[in-house]
């Protein structure tokens, strides 16, 4: 059985960078993404 992982992103200033994390997890199958404090959100 394999452990589900969730990748959590920490304060992400561009939103290319959410875009190109998700597009790569989709192509391994993930699907669980977090994402901490990300900028503007103050």
């Amino acid at each position: 059985m394999s452990t589900p992982l969730k990748f959590i992103l920490v304060k992400p200033r561009n939103p290319d960078n959410i875009g190109a994390c998700a597009r790569a997890m989709a192509n391994f199958g993930l699907s669980e993404l977090a994402l901490v404090s990300p900028f503007g959100s103050d």
